[in-house]
């Protein structure tokens, strides 16, 4: 019966939530029913049978039975450790039951949302499961993933995260040499008509941010990054994996091959397509072949050789960890050494400039008016209103885009701005096409209107007409969040400038007293030349003149300030020098 409570515990995360809660001494007390059904969690053995006791006292008569059953006569508690609750916060085995649980069911998937938001889970399990809401709703309940990640996994992670932690507190210069030395191979996918990328370990924001904007998605499933085959995502593939890649593979096959039956290469290409094999040599003897591989699922000091026999008509069978050799003639050793990233790759062309040809055929411009020029002194040109609003968003677009180097924010830039011009003109012409089928009853008059499809209309042509003001609204949302990203960017380049540069030049304290915000002040401040240095408001603030240039955080000191005024009056002695020069 305690399977029972605690699977249902771990296959829910509210559940496992409550039952976390309501811990007293690293355990707590489920009451519930054998169809795993849970009642409520209590402290104490003494507040579970208190719980059922009252539970029991109420009863009512059963009418299939034919006589009085109480409410809670098949209740019972279990004693629930906490060792044996998956955590919801971070456990991805827990959520993956949960999802499991509700698929196909669209109307759970919000509640699922809210569940994961109010328990404050890790950044993993977040996108874990908005992907995974996500990948059901587009496969229509269908969750890509096949395989449930099990306890040993995560224990083994848990492990291996407790015996790197002293590790964690030193400089990460390994990680980063590590994701330096980062390679790739690709594979086409021709049953799914896919091109998939696998990587030897996480590549770098560049990179994903690139794929990304290549219609690369990530597979959880696969440990790839996957997207349709097209020339595009190909030569992108090739680029990142290098371009003999292919070539190379086929020249080892052509190796190994001639020693094959046909059964033989069926079997063996079958077993190397599998995502956790890493294969090492390829031996023959007597009509059969012996393959030496890994296992990539295992850990790193877990890895040993596996050995398979394939036999001539294509039949395999596992000979474990370890197998003779005697007799066997090594045909083929598989080449492990891999190049790293080192191609430049580059973001797909957007071109924004493309507002004339987003036109409303003049057909339907005649049929709306038509049917509204009652209300009109002038006949409208919806072309020439599109056109003003694309203009005028294509500049802020551009105005944003000249305060940045970032080629990733760029592209995102143009590809919102498009994704927004695409959807308001679809949008715009629904919005035309409504009215021009809904005449104003001031032009065909009230007689003979059916009242309940008149206003099934309206509606209609509201929901278009609120999408229409709204559309502009959500751009400019997406505008200013890349404007605060670029500001972002701009004061942490700001700071690290700040920490690598030295003062050198003199500053004089004195007092100083003048005017700030409409308020007389009086205070201690650090000048050299024309700028000067002074503690206003939680912070240091910069002046040059009168007139202040910028503030510090509050959290910076006035060394950084000084930093700061040096780094100021070195750029103008620059500016001054290239001017002489010139």
């Amino acid at each position: 019966m305690t399977k029972t409570l605690l699977s249902a515990i771990n296959s829910d995360p509210s559940l496992a939530a409550r039952a976390l809660k309501n811990l007293y001494r690293r355990k707590t007390y489920a009451v519930g029913r054998p169809n795993g059904h849970i009642d409520t969690f209590k402290k104490t053995k003494r507040g579970a049978e208190g719980y059922i006791k009252r539970e029991q006292q109420g009863s009512y008569y059963d009418d299939y039975l034919q006589e009085m059953v109480s409410y809670g006569s098949d209740m019972f508690y279990e004693e629930i450790k906490e060792q044996d609750i998956l955590n919801p916060a971070e456990s991805l085995v827990i959520w993956f039951r949960y999802l499991k649980s509700i698929q196909g069911q669209s109307y759970l998937y919000d509640q699922a949302l809210k569940i994961m938001k109010s328990l404050s889970v890790s950044e993993e399990v977040k996108n874990y499961v908005i992907t995974g809401i996500d990948d059901m709703k587009n496969n229509r309940g269908l969750i890509i993933i096949e395989e449930e990640p099990t306890e040993e996994l995560e224990e083994k992670n848990e492990t291996q995260q407790q015996q790197t932690a002293p590790e964690a507190q030193q400089p990460n210069q390994e990680s980063e040499n590590h994701s330096e030395a980062v390679t790739a191979t690709y594979r086409l996918n021709e049953e799914k008509n896919g091109v998939e990328l696998y990587f030897s370990g996480k590549p770098s924001e560049e990179i994903r941010n690139v794929l990304k904007a290549h219609g690369f998605r990530w597979s959880r499933n696969k440990k790839c990054w996957y997207a349709k085959q097209s020339d595009e995502t190909i030569s992108l593939a090739k680029q990142l994996a290098g371009e003999n890649d292919t070539q190379a593979t086929e020249q080892t096959e052509n190796d190994y091959n001639s020693h094959l039956t046909t059964a033989q290469k069926e079997t063996l290409s079958k077993r190397l397509e599998k995502e956790n094999v890493k294969p090492l040599r390829l031996f023959k003897k007597e009509g059969f072949i012996l393959l030496e591989c890994i296992n990539l699922n295992l850990s790193q000091e877990n890895q040993k050789p596996f050995y398979f026999l394939i036999f001539g008509n294509g039949q395999e069978s596992g000979k474990g960890y370890s197998y003779p050799l005697d007799g066997f003639e090594l045909i083929h050793t598989f080449e492990q050494t891999e190049k790293p990233i080192t191609a430049a790759i580059e973001y797909p062309e957007i071109n924004i400039d493309d507002n004339d040809q987003y036109i409303i055929d003049q057909s339907l411009i005649d049929r709306e008016h038509n049917s509204h020029w009652i209300f009109r002194t002038q006949k409208r040109d919806h072309n020439k209103e599109i056109r003003e609003l694309f203009n005028h968003y294509t500049e802020k677009t551009k105005e944003v885009i000249a305060t940045t180097e970032n080629e990733y924010y760029i592209f995102k830039l143009k590809e919102a701005l498009q994704r927004f011009k695409k959807h308001y003109h679809q949008t715009y012409i629904k919005y035309l096409t409504a009215k021009a089928d809904n005449p104003s009853w001031a032009v065909t008059g009230r007689a003979g209107r059916n009242t309940h499809r008149d206003q099934k209309v309206q509606d209609r042509e509201n929901r278009y007409m609120l999408e229409v003001v709204y559309l502009p609204k959500q751009f400019e949302k997406e505008l200013n969040k890349y404007k605060d990203k670029i500001r972002k960017d701009e004061k942490e380049a700001l700071k690290k400038r700040i920490e690598q540069a030295e003062i050198t030049v003199p500053f004089k304290t004195e007092t100083k007293e003048f005017t700030y915000m409409g308020l007389k002040e009086k205070k201690r401040v650090y000048s050299y030349q024309n700028y000067w240095i002074c503690r206003l408001w939680g912070c240091y603030r910069i002046f040059k003149d009168e007139k202040e240039i910028h503030d510090m955080r509050t959290t910076d000191k006035l060394e950084d300030a000084k930093k700061y005024i040096s780094m100021l009056v070195q750029s103008e002695q620059n500016t001054t020098d290239t001017e002489k020069v010139s």
